[in-house]
């Protein structure tokens, strides 16, 4: 976006309208900023309001993903859902569901069945979603127990950082169902996991959970790795 457009849109982005001698800089010419704001109003961004300028819907959702200083995008915290998806062995060992991450920054890594949570989505439903779409097994009997933030630090810089909603439930199922995109899955005890090559932050996760109280709980992470 260019300099002059930024500095129009910063200045609605902090008012519910302007006028034209408002938004435009002073040491700019009339007809190089009339260009500029003709261009975010062509693009859906501003409107005019009689004798004054306001913001689209279209221009308030880009302000609210925007820094306000820079009116540059932010990069935010990814949230998502992960299942701790268990079953009882006939001799009374518990398993829990594992997946291979099938594409980088963690190809081939053991994970949890996990995913990002689409806009708008509820999150009960992603993590049914995301569940079924990583293994094709059915989730109706999943239950929420709790969120984890995890921030990841590689080689000192800040790597990632994500928001997990934990949910737990219990299966029935062995074979798992054919869906195009199901991820290679597997059933394992979780202790064994801990000689295998796992996405940072799924161990604690583990651990955090067989912890856990009758409440919901919340607890923040930060791993080097």
């Amino acid at each position: 976006m260019h300099p002059i457009q930024i500095f129009l849109m910063r200045k609605l982005a902090i008012s519910e309208s302007a006028r034209y001698s408002e938004i435009k800089p002073k040491n700019i010419g009339g007809n190089q900023f009339s260009y500029h704001l003709k261009t975010v109003m062509d693009e859906g961004l501003v409107q005019k309001n009689k004798d004054s300028y306001s913001l689209t819907t279209e221009g308030k959702k880009l302000a609210d993903r925007m820094s306000l200083h820079t009116f540059t995008k932010r990069v935010q915290p990814k949230i998502a859902t992960l299942v701790i998806f268990k079953r009882k062995e006939p001799g009374g060992k518990k398993e829990i569901l594992f997946c291979k991450k099938g594409k980088q920054p963690f190809f081939g890594y053991t994970t949890l069945p996990t995913g990002k949570i689409h806009l708008g989505e509820k999150m009960y439903d992603a993590a049914r979603r995301e569940l079924f779409e990583k293994t094709g097994l059915p989730a109706d009997n999943i239950f929420f127990i709790g969120d984890v933030y995890v921030i990841l630090y590689k080689n000192g810089e800040l790597f990632s950082h994500i928001l997990y909603h934990i949910f737990e439930g219990d299966s029935e199922n062995e074979i798992f169902g054919n869906v195009e995109n199901t991820e290679d899955c597997f059933w394992m005890e979780a202790s064994k996991t801990k000689k295998m090559k796992c996405v940072p932050g799924i161990q604690e996760i583990i651990e955090i959970a067989s912890q856990k109280n009758k409440g919901i709980f919340f607890q923040e992470i930060a791993l080097n790795f």
